[in-house]
């Protein structure tokens, strides 16, 4: 190309592409953008059929075909896709810059330069409102998660038995393990306590199998929720930060990349879906939100709800003063936003004002 000659159109470069490694990049996520401002040099961390990721200082960028949705660490590119039919492997040397990502030992280049921007960032919305909008819906949600756990029973394998249960069947092993631990997790988001909600979120990292483990799926989930919801005197998403220092320990990159944008207030367009569903203005968007969920992964899914929906609940106890909910059956059966007294104790009425974090609470 000449000095000074127009940029051709996407259309036009996706046309006149030559060879099978010039890609031609449609979005990028603004959390990465700085750093391919910056300019760096990495390797080849993992392959996939449908993405690819690469290992740099300021961690995991993962690469994408259409089908792929949007991720806060991630750009898509033009397809359709089989990375691994492109020579790549694991510690190929990757160079990045603002306009380009190139992988010389298989001859691919990335062109980034007409790419839209994405913000992982979930839209700005009135707390209250959303806030309200849950307690409307759900009691409608939970059944809705239920059946759609139902209907794809390998979702129980992570923590979907605490969205669908009898209350009498045993817990499978990883749902069994995670429930105390989500139980102190959503007692010290009802708390507004980031000590405790930090210690709590610690012990979930890599809890249970696979990239991302149920554990951390839920703590996402939890994440989105708390800034959906989040108001004066309440916790958000940096609850994690703690957890994700020392998650490399602990869990998968991939799995870490995703809970240190979550710490960040950042999330993958599937969760962004997900919490216009339940709490945005439009009720018509839930039934496709949750199916899209569950259907997932293998058990991210319904992780991933698990901690979306205890968020949402622990979010409105504690803006209410409100006792806490029981994880285990309450997922499935409880009526969230009319909070459950536990026995002799009194409950604070709707809209008078919350004891201040770290005070002291007075049973009645």
């Amino acid at each position: 190309m000449t000095v000074g000659e127009p940029l051709p159109t996407l259309q036009a470069m996706h046309l006149t592409s030559t060879r099978p490694g010039q890609l031609d990049a449609t979005l990028v996520s603004d959390a990465i953008r700085p750093h391919l401002e910056r300019g760096r040099s990495g390797v080849v961390h993992s392959v996939f059929r449908a993405v690819v990721n690469l290992e740099t200082r300021d961690g995991l960028i993962t690469i994408g075909g259409p089908s792929v949705e949007p991720l806060p660490h991630g750009l898509r590119t033009r397809g359709p896709l089989d990375f691994q039919t492109m020579g790549l492997r694991p510690g190929q040397h990757v160079i990045l810059d603002r306009r380009w990502i190139r992988i010389p030992a298989c001859d691919i280049d990335i062109d980034l330069s007409l790419a839209a921007n994405w913000s992982p960032r979930l839209p700005a919305n009135d707390p209250e409102l959303a806030r309200a909008r849950w307690r409307i819906r759900a009691r409608d949600v939970r059944s809705l998660v239920a059946a759609a756990v139902r209907a794809r029973p390998g979702s129980r394998d992570g923590l979907g038995d605490l969205i669908d249960t009898d209350g009498h069947s045993p817990l499978r092993p990883v749902a069994r393990l995670a429930a105390p631990r989500l139980e102190r997790l959503a007692s010290a988001v009802r708390d507004a306590d980031p000590s405790a909600a930090g210690t709590a979120a610690e012990s979930l990292v890599g809890l249970g199998p696979g990239l991302t483990p149920s554990g951390d799926d839920a703590l996402i989930g939890m994440a989105a929720a708390l800034t959906a919801l989040a108001a004066p005197g309440t916790l958000d998403a940096t609850f994690l930060r703690r957890a994700v220092e020392t998650a490399p320990n602990r869990t998968t990159a991939v799995s870490t990349t995703f809970l240190r944008h979550a710490a960040a207030g950042e999330f993958c367009g599937g969760l962004h879906g997900l919490m216009a569903g339940l709490t945005g203005p439009d009720p018509s968007e839930v039934r496709s939100a949750i199916e899209r969920s569950v259907a997932f992964g293998a058990t991210s899914g319904a992780d991933t709800l698990v901690g979306v929906l205890m968020g949402l609940d622990a979010m409105v106890a504690s803006v209410l003063d409100a006792p806490a909910v029981s994880v285990v059956g309450a997922l499935a059966a409880s009526a969230p936003g009319q909070a459950r007294t536990a026995p002799g104790q009194a409950r604070t009425a709707p809209g008078q004002a919350r004891t201040a974090p770290g005070q002291a609470r007075t049973a009645a």
